[in-house]
């Protein structure tokens, strides 16, 4: 990968070749968890797309399009795996910073999609779902503060659950416009799984 961009990095004739191999660079590095040289090199795609001045939806954007996704999957996992905690002066802080990332996150899986390129825009519209599924579960599963007597923890439990339905609905209305994208492309991958099953789960028949 290496020496074949050194040798033809300033070649237009090569612009295919050139993003595969630093696109392939940057999924060896992932795969050994360098993390940080990962980053870089992903974000190197895209600045090659751009440098190149190479089009959106255009067979090349498949590049971009993925650097843009595995860029922002770093920042989707804390996010995931983040959860709301028992202490009730703590979960407000953290309620808080799950509704900043989710926008955060759906900004930067939308700068995939106005990548075009179809298979990596089913995956980010996944995420859209995906996104407002988990917050609303770390809703529904917060604890209630045991600080409370028993009738703040009723009212209390009803305001995150009032909270959380239109976020679920939300991501039940992400998955369905997906799912309907994804028929509509002729698309069938992994994430076109996902998307339904997650919607079989959140609508069962």
């Amino acid at each position: 990968y290496q020496f074949f961009v050194s040798r033809y990095l300033n070649d237009p004739e090569q612009n295919t070749r050139i993003l595969e191999s630093l696109l392939g660079q940057a999924r060896i590095l992932k795969k050994k968890k360098r993390t940080r040289q990962a980053k870089t090199m992903y974000q190197r795609v895209i600045s090659e797309f751009n440098a190149r001045g190479l089009e959106p939806g255009s067979p090349d954007s498949r590049f971009p399009a993925e650097a843009a996704f595995e860029l922002v999957e770093y920042d989707f996992v804390p996010y995931e795996t983040l959860q709301i905690p028992a202490r009730f002066k703590n979960q407000e802080r953290v309620i808080n910073k799950l509704k900043k990332d989710r926008l955060a996150l759906k900004r930067r899986y939308q700068e995939i999609i106005d990548c075009r390129f179809i298979d990596w825009n089913i995956a980010a519209l996944f995420r859209f779902g995906n996104i407002d599924e988990l917050f609303a579960q770390k809703l529904y599963d917060a604890p209630v503060p045991s600080s409370l007597s028993e009738d703040e923890q009723d009212a209390y439990r009803e305001a995150l659950d009032e909270f959380a339905r239109p976020i679920e609905e939300s991501a039940i209305g992400a998955y369905e416009y997906a799912i309907k994208e994804a028929r509509r492309n002729v698309v069938m991958n992994e994430w076109t799984v996902r998307i339904q099953t997650s919607l079989n789960k959140s609508k069962p028949e």
